[in-house]
């Protein structure tokens, strides 16, 4: 039987840096890749890359502070991202990420509406879906123009 100070839940305050990128239709393979990855001694990797870190790069390094009871349910204190159709959420941002990525390292062969129907739009927030669909319709386009290119535009 546990009684006293025992009893009492122990919450463990944990500082971190998270790398978060601007993202936009042009942001850089490794900004998109390195978004979201936190740094400090309760983390794997423990210092931050110097910013930036690539041409073209729009990443800052955030400062956190997190309880042991945010680590263990999955929580994270930042819940919005910042980018070129304005602030979105942290869900909203990874599926834009996501869909970023797969522009920049598959070649995109076919329509944007092949492209896009790989992807569930309806998990974009309704205030965003638009402007966010439109960003992504614009990387495509570079994308397949790029590689007819020898030149990033970064």
């Amino acid at each position: 039987r546990i009684s006293g100070a025992w009893a009492q839940k122990v919450i463990t305050t944990i500082e971190a840096i998270e790398i978060q990128t601007f993202i936009d239709w042009n942001t850089p393979r490794l900004c998109l890749e390195s978004d979201g990855i936190r740094y400090g001694n309760h983390f794997k990797q423990k210092k931050p890359p110097k910013l930036p870190h690539v041409p073209g790069c729009r990443c800052e390094a955030i400062k956190l502070f997190y309880t042991s009871d945010d680590v263990f349910q999955g929580t994270s204190p930042i819940l919005k991202h910042k980018s070129a159709i304005g602030e979105i959420s942290s869900k909203d941002a990874s599926l834009l990420k996501k869909m970023l990525l797969k522009i920049i390292t598959h070649s995109n062969k076919g329509s944007f509406t092949d492209f896009i129907s790989q992807f569930e739009t309806k998990n974009f927030s309704d205030d965003i879906r638009p402007q966010a669909i439109s960003l992504v319709e614009r990387a495509f386009k570079k994308g397949n123009s790029r590689s007819n290119d020898s030149h990033d535009d970064c």
